[in-house]
């Protein structure tokens, strides 16, 4: 009787955590879902310090998971794996993780196979 008390009792424990967790990127998705216009992004080569340099072109993200726009051309799905992590992916093209954080109308994104500290940077278009 108690092994299957403290079964039901972990069972419980497991599936509202993993409710939280769903929850919390429902939220987050529903943030980042929009238009949204890039501003400037950084590139480096090799241990050269990256800057920032104006860029120019836009990313749509909608609440189903479809992703548009110039930015991510021949991309077609996103997906937030974690709190911090998108994934992009299409047909005929190789899977992109990207870190993000979302700070009100900002957004900055950086491509998690960069190791030069590549990032883009958005402005939420209203």
């Amino acid at each position: 009787m108690i092994t299957s008390f403290k079964t039901l009792s972990l069972t419980l424990l497991v599936l509202v955590g993993i409710n939280a967790c769903q929850k919390n990127n429902a939220g987050k998705t529903a943030a980042l879902v929009g238009n949204w216009k890039l501003v400037r992004t950084k590139t480096g080569i090799g241990p050269a310090p990256a800057g920032w340099v104006p860029a120019s072109g836009n990313a749509t993200f909608q609440p189903s998971g479809v992703i548009g726009g110039s930015v991510f051309n021949g991309y077609s799905k996103y997906t937030l794996t974690d709190s911090f992590s998108i994934t992009v992916t299409g047909n005929g093209v190789q899977e992109q993780k990207y870190f993000y954080q979302l700070k009100g109308d900002s957004l900055n994104m950086g491509n998690r196979a960069c190791i030069e500290g590549c990032s883009m940077q958005f402005v939420r278009v209203k």
